[in-house]
């Protein structure tokens, strides 16, 4: 049985990255308290720097997010 990967919307992603940024908390104890794994974390964090601001990911931009 495979395993399907989910699917965050791009102002969960900022979200995260914005709570990573100013938080103070580790990006381990970030990604634990939504839900998700470091590496998505670290992901996002990377994008973000590389495109700024715009933050302009491509994807499903529906409200199924998941995470708290």
């Amino acid at each position: 049985m495979s395993r399907t990967q989910p699917v965050y919307t791009k102002e969960f992603k900022q979200q995260a990255v914005e709570l990573f940024k100013t938080s103070g908390k580790s990006k381990s104890h970030i990604a634990r308290d939504l839900g998700i794994s470091d590496s998505a974390l670290n992901k996002w964090c990377k994008e973000f720097e590389e495109q700024g601001q715009s933050f302009s990911w491509e994807g499903p931009s529906n409200s199924s997010r998941r995470g708290k």
